[in-house]
C-alpha cells in the first residue's frame, strides 16, 4: 500500500507541475499585455524640456552668464532677491541689468525680499516677503511675475498655502533623489531641481539631458555665481567658471532638448497633469459632494457641504491638516497642485465650537494681566485660548473648561500692542472658532507700543524704588 500510495502521489505531483507550467506559459502573454497597458496609461509629458535658472541676482549672471546664453539661444529664469537690487548690494545686479535680461527674452521671477527662511516667519512677515518682492519687480516693469523660489529651499504647508496666493509655482532649492519633473511626480509648488557645483562638468549635464529625453521629463538646473572664485571663498560651492558654464550650455544645445523658461515649461506641462480630490464624512450627520473629482493642475476645486437638520460643520481636515473655521456650505481649494483627501465632521449645532462672548472685553496695558471668561458652545477639556491681531499672538494661561459653554483663562496684557484682538479658541483635534475683535487692549497714554514701553519703564522704576525704600527701612531698624 505504501508503494502504491507513493506512486499515486508522484503521479499527482507530476500532473500538478505540468498544470503549473501550462499556467505560467499561458499567463506570460497576459502578464505582458497587462504591463504594456499600464505603461500606456502612465502619464508622460510630450517631450523633454530644460530650464536654466539663476538665483539671488548676482552681478556675474549679467556679465558672465547672459552673453553666453544669448549667443547659444538658451533661455533662463532669474529668481531675484529684491532687497539686494533695491538697496544696491555690492556684487549684485542693478535694475538696468534686470531690464536687459528681461529684454533679451528671459524670465524674471521672485526669490523673496530679504532671503529669509520663510518657515521661521510670522504670518504677516511671510506675506510681506511674498507679496512685496512680486510688487517691486512688477512695479519696475519686470513682470508679470509668475514664479517663486523659496530661500534656502525651506518650505512647509503654511508657506505653500500663502505662496499660492501670489504665484503659479514654487521651485525647490536642492537636489534630491528622482530630481527631474515628470507627469507622474509633478507638483507645481515643489518643482524639482538639479544643483550645479564648481566641479559639475559638461558630461554630467549631457547625462541629465539623456535622462530628460528618456523620461520625457522637465529638468531644472540651478546656477548662482558664474565667475571664478577661490576655493576658500564662502560662495565657492555655488560658483562655476564662465568657461565651464559655456560648456554646460553647449551640452544643452547639442542635446536637442527644448530650452524654455520656467513659465513656458509650466504652461506646457500643466495640461498633462491631473489630480484627484476626494471628500468624505466622518460619523454621519450630513453629506459632501462630489465624493471624487479630477482636477487639472493649478485649477480650483470645490466640495459642497450639506449638514442634516440640526447639525453643522464641526471640522474640516484636508490632507491631515485642520482647516480653520468658520465654515460655510462649501470648501474651496485654490490652485490644486497635489491630490487632496478632504474629511468633514458634522455635529449637532449645540455642540459645535463657537465663541459668542468674552468678559471683560477690554483691559489696560498697565494691568499686567486680565482674567477672562469666554462663553460659547462646544468647549472641551484641553481647549486652548489666544488673542490674535495682525500676527501678534497672546496665549491664554491656565485655561479651565467649566462646561461646554464656558471656560476661563488669564492673558498677559502688560506692554502688549494696543488694539482690538480676535479671541480664538481651539479644541484638541483641530476645531477652531473665534470672536472677531472680541477683546481690546487700551493704551496707557496715547496710541502705540512706544507709550506702553514708556509706562513699563516708569512702572518698573517705581517698583525698584519701592523695593529700595523697603530695604533701607529694614536696615534702619
Amino acid at each position: 500500500m505504501r508503494i502504491g500510495g507513493s506512486t499515486m502521489k508522484r503521479k499527482l505531483l507530476a500532473i500538478f507541475f505540468f498544470l503549473l507550467l501550462g499556467l505560467l506559459v499561458f499567463a506570460q502573454p497576459a502578464f505582458k499585455m497587462g504591463s504594456g497597458q499600464a505603461a500606456a496609461d502612465s502619464p508622460s509629458f510630450p517631450r523633454a524640456l530644460v530650464s536654466v535658472v539663476m538665483d539671488d541676482g548676482w552681478k556675474s549672471q549679467a556679465t558672465g552668464a547672459l552673453p553666453r546664453m544669448n549667443a547659444k539661444g538658451i533661455k533662463a529664469t532669474a529668481y531675484i532677491v529684491t532687497k539686494y537690487i533695491e538697496d544696491g548690494y555690492e556684487g549684485y545686479m542693478t535694475l538696468a541689468d534686470l531690464q536687459t535680461i528681461k529684454a533679451s527674452g528671459h524670465e524674471i521671477a521672485s526669490h523673496s525680499v530679504t532671503h529669509r527662511d520663510l518657515t521661521k516667519l510670522s504670518p504677516p512677515e511671510l506675506t510681506t516677503e511674498l507679496r512685496d518682492s512680486k510688487a517691486w519687480l512688477e512695479g519696475k516693469g519686470l513682470g508679470p511675475v509668475y514664479d517663486f523660489a523659496c530661500p534656502f529651499g525651506e518650505y512647509n504647508e503654511a508657506t505653500i498655502k500663502e505662496t499660492k496666493n501670489f504665484y503659479l509655482s514654487q521651485r525647490e532649492g536642492w537636489s534630491w533623489p528622482d530630481d527631474v519633473n515628470t507627469a507622474a511626480n509633478f507638483r507645481p509648488y515643489m518643482i524639482r531641481v538639479k544643483q550645479v557645483w564648481p566641479w559639475t562638468n559638461a558630461a554630467e549635464v549631457e547625462s541629465w539631458m539623456e535622462e530628460a529625453k528618456a523620461k520625457k521629463a522637465w529638468v531644472v538646473i540651478i546656477y548662482h555665481r558664474v565667475e571664478v572664485l577661490d576655493p576658500s571663498h564662502p560662495s565657492y560651492p555655488y560658483s562655476i567658471s564662465p568657461d565651464n558654464f559655456e560648456a554646460h550650455l553647449q551640452a544643452i544645445r547639442d542635446s536637442g532638448v527644448a530650452s524654455v523658461t520656467v513659465k513656458e515649461a509650466l504652461d506646457e506641462v500643466k495640461t498633462y497633469v491631473k489630480y484627484t480630490v476626494t471628500a468624505s464624512v466622518s460619523g454621519g450627520g450630513g453629506s459632501v459632494s462630489p465624493p471624487s473629482q479630477t482636477v487639472d493642475c493649478l485649477d480650483g476645486a470645490t466640495v459642497n457641504i450639506s449638514p442634516e437638520a440640526g447639525n453643522g460643520v464641526a471640522s474640516i481636515v484636508d490632507n491631515g491638516e485642520a482647516v480653520p473655521g468658520p465654515y460655510g456650505s462649501s470648501y474651496s481649494i485654490v490652485r490644486v497642485g497635489e491630490d487632496h483627501e478632504v474629511l468633514v465632521t458634522f455635529q449637532p449645532v449645540s455642540q459645535i465650537l463657537k465663541v459668542t462672548k468674552v468678559s471683560p472685553n477690554q483691559a489696560w496695558q498697565f494691568a499686567f494681566s486680565a482674567d477672562l471668561t469666554v462663553e460659547g458652545t462646544g468647549f472641551v477639556d484641553g481647549a486652548a485660548v489666544k488673542l490674535e491681531k495682525n500676527g501678534v499672538s497672546i496665549p491664554g494661561l491656565g485655561v479651565s473648561v467649566a462646561s461646554s459653554t464656558r471656560l476661563t483663562c488669564s492673558v498677559w496684557t502688560f506692554g502688549a500692542e494696543p488694539g482690538e484682538y480676535d479671541v480664538v479658541v481651539s479644541n484638541p483635534g483641530g476645531a477652531q472658532a473665534s470672536l472677531s475683535k472680541g477683546f481690546r487692549i487700551n493704551p496707557v497714554c496715547g496710541m502705540g507700543s512706544g507709550s506702553a514701553m514708556l509706562m513699563m519703564g516708569i512702572t518698573l522704576g517705581l517698583l525698584s524704588l519701592a523695593g529700595s525704600l523697603r530695604l533701607r527701612r529694614k536696615r534702619g531698624r
